[in-house]
């Protein structure tokens, strides 16, 4: 395949509007791709207008699952310099909305599957694409894909999510919560004719995150270095200034991680705001709407090694200048994490992926892997990505593929 024709693919992915949304599009697209390639594909309904694509080529075991979603996030067209659903070139950057995340990790799994077929050399095992929807939100494409069975032979899950030359294996967890608390209106002047619903929503909140920050404070990832995060990040109450609040509302986030499992989390919650009730005047009620698992791979994995002999010739070709190492360095510094400006490392990282759901029975280590061509800039306007990178990564996971199924590389 041409460097056209890839660029090509891209392009097509890219100009699907998959906002939160109607990653059928996109997936019947891709089958259209694979038919012509003569690569077994379906595509699996989800809900509505949202679709996962299954691809395999090989047969048999070892199975190695890769996979990346097909939606993205909402974008403000004002903010762009171009139109963020048409594939644009400027000075080796390719921008557009899902460029880095992670419509490109995609299309290089797509492209690298379609050469390896082409060149016609044997596979001694099973490579397996999910293209999944809606990871952005609530990951209901990989819980489909694993109800399915597609990880129940899995060696090993590589997903294409925008990591650079950096490879992560082990990831936070996410808890989110909507809780309400329901009062009694009353006159600002009589305060004790009504239950403030506010003050209510702020009481409890604040035993939320005392109770759950102290049960956690001596459990520390030792890789993600961090312990459990209690974030506010939503609140609306009340009506005027002169009126008893009846009702108020708050968004939580609260990111997880292995050392202290969400089941416990669940709990203390639960207990919690059980407790609260019995004794306060008003009500609490709260709703679960997001509840991933941390993942935490095995750091030394066959997977990863691979990974990292492959991609570091590719990684110092970049040969950056002392100012690009300063800055690469001082956004990892924010970020927490390790750099180094000429080791392909493999690291921790907060946030979350399709992993939560599709190594469900497998949390803790995993033959997983992180790696996909990215940068700092997705969800942000003017999304872009070198295109050598693009291409560099094509070549990396065709040569994975290759390499994967030695024997002499099973550990």
């Amino acid at each position: 395949m041409n460097d056209k024709d890839k660029i090509k693919i891209l392009s097509d992915l890219i100009s699907f509007k998959t906002v939160g949304d109607n990653e059928l599009e996109a997936a019947q697209y891709l089958k259209q791709v694979f038919d012509k390639a003569d690569i077994k594909s379906k595509v699996q309904l989800v809900e509505g207008k949202r679709a996962n694509l299954i691809a395999e080529i090989g047969s048999g075991e070892p199975v190695l699952v890769i996979s990346g979603h097909l939606d993205v996030v909402a974008v403000n067209e004002n903010e762009w310099n171009s139109d963020p659903f048409t594939l644009t070139e400027k000075d080796g950057q390719l921008y557009g909305r899902g460029v880095t995340d992670m419509k490109s990790g995609m299309a290089a799994f797509v492209i690298a599957m379609i050469e390896l077929k082409e060149s016609g050399q044997p596979i001694n095992g099973t490579i397996r694409l999910l293209a999944t929807a809606d990871e952005e939100v609530g990951e209901i494409g990989a819980a489909a894909s694993y109800q399915s069975g597609a990880m129940k032979d899995a060696d090993a899950l590589l997903l294409g999510e925008p990591t650079g030359y950096l490879i992560t294996h082990t990831h936070t967890g996410a808890i989110d919560l909507h809780i309400t608390a329901l009062g009694q209106a009353s006159h600002s002047s009589r305060p004790q004719a009504g239950i403030n619903a506010v003050e209510n929503l702020i009481d409890v909140l604040d035993l939320l995150k005392k109770n759950i920050l102290r049960a956690t404070q001596y459990a520390v990832s030792p890789i993600l270095k961090r312990p459990t995060l209690f974030n506010i990040d939503m609140f609306h109450g009340g009506e005027q200034v002169n009126t008893i609040p009846s009702i108020a509302e708050a968004e939580v986030n609260i990111r997880t991680i292995s050392e202290y499992p969400n089941d416990k989390i669940m709990k203390i919650i639960k207990d919690s705001i059980q407790a609260y009730n019995q004794f306060a005047k008003g009500q609490i009620k709260y709703e679960v709407t997001t509840n991933l698992i941390p993942i935490a791979g095995k750091p030394d994995s066959k997977l990863i090694h691979l990974l990292q002999n492959i991609s570091q010739p590719y990684f110092k070709k970049l040969n950056d200048t002392p100012e690009k190492i300063k800055a690469n360095q001082k956004m990892a510094n924010a970020m927490g994490v390790p750099y180094s400006p000429d080791k392909v490392l493999a690291i921790g990282a907060m946030g979350g992926t399709d992993a939560s759901q599709l190594l469900a029975d497998q949390p803790v280590g995993a033959n997983y892997a992180i790696f996909g061509p990215g940068n700092e800039t997705p969800h942000q306007s003017n999304e872009h990505l070198s295109k050598q990178m693009f291409f560099d990564f094509i070549d990396i996971y065709k040569q994975l593929f290759q390499e994967y199924f030695k024997e002499s590389n099973f550990i």
